[in-house]
Formats: structure tokens, C-alpha cells, sequence
């Protein structure tokens, strides 16, 4: 999952072969196919307007020539800066 600086929240749907963004109040607004039954990951870079795709290989019944590869995706957004913390022992 990733956060773009919309506010959206982007989705890898694992089993569906798709991304899912959802606007902030919890509505679906786009369903994006990828070409690999399972995604694992999504990234949106600041200041970038790609989505980057993880998708699984290993134990895929069915894979296909993109299972197992990191797509990029042009998406007309970008996402937020990464933020760190750590927690104090």
C-alpha cells in the first residue's frame, strides 16, 4: 500500500491481477489491471507520476511473463515523501 499526495490510499490486490486507489472517505475510484495475477507492492515516488508494481513469481501456479517483475505504471500523480521514526528503548 502507499498514500499518494492526494490523499489516496493505492492497493496491490493480491490474487486479482489489479491496484485499487480509494479516495480518502473509503470509495473505490480505479481499478488499474496489471499484466500478473498477483501484485505484492505498489510505490509512488514524490514528485515522480509513476506507480511502481511488485508482483510475485515463486509459488504462481500460472505465472505470467511479467510475474516476478517490478512494473512502472504512468499514473497522473505522485506520492508523498517517506517519513522515519523510530521508537525509544
Amino acid at each position: 500500500m502507499t498514500v499518494g499526495e492526494e490523499g489516496c490510499l493505492w492497493v496491490a490486490m493480491w490474487g486479482a491481477g489489479t491496484v485499487r486507489r480509494y479516495h480518502p472517505d473509503g470509495h473505490l475510484l480505479h481499478t488499474l489491471t496489471v499484466p500478473a495475477p498477483h501484485p505484492t507492492s505498489v510505490c509512488l515516488p514524490p514528485g515522480g507520476n509513476r506507480l511502481y508494481v511488485t508482483t510475485a513469481r515463486y509459488g504462481v501456479k500460472n505465472p505470467t511473463a511479467a510475474s516476478g517483475a517490478v512494473l512502472g505504471v504512468p499514473v497522473p500523480f505522485a506520492g508523498t515523501a517517506a517519513c522515519s521514526w523510530r521508537v525509544g528503548l
